[in-house]
């Protein structure tokens, strides 16, 4: 994840500030890679679309998850509008894709935005993977 930052910052007109915890256990490979991909989604639609300035990114961890808190201070979008888009026109797959990869591996997200003032990014996963069986995560 440190080498994205450093790459988005060299490439782009943004300033990232970072906090990346170091976990002291093992987490599963697939959350790993999972929690990469989501944070790149995140960086690359911030990138793309917020015209942010300022970027705040946070990974902790918290009893048997891994906290993701992704803070900018751009123009942020109508989620409801967004996701509404992407379902009818088949566009704006990123955040369709991280609603989809966290919950899939059982974890929660929560994404608040308002036009005009930035987007807020909470992201919960498990540091095991959880599998969906029967309706419910074992």
């Amino acid at each position: 994840i440190n080498e994205l930052i450093n790459r988005i910052i060299q490439e782009n007109n943004i300033e990232i500030h970072s906090f990346i915890e170091e976990y002291p256990g093992e987490i599963d490979k697939v959350i790993q890679i999972a929690a990469y991909r989501i944070v790149q989604e995140i960086l690359n639609n911030m990138k793309k679309h917020s015209k942010a300035k300022i970027v705040d990114l946070k990974v902790n961890y918290i009893d048997n998850y891994m906290c993701i808190f992704v803070k900018d201070d751009g123009v942020g979008f109508n989620i409801r509008e967004t996701l509404a888009r992407t379902k009818e026109k088949g566009n704006c797959y990123g955040l369709l894709g991280i609603y989809e990869r966290v919950k899939f591996l059982g974890g929660r997200v929560n994404i608040k935005s308002f036009e005009g003032d930035g987007v807020t990014f909470k992201i919960k996963l498990p540091i095991c993977r959880k599998v969906w069986i029967n309706g419910k995560y074992n």
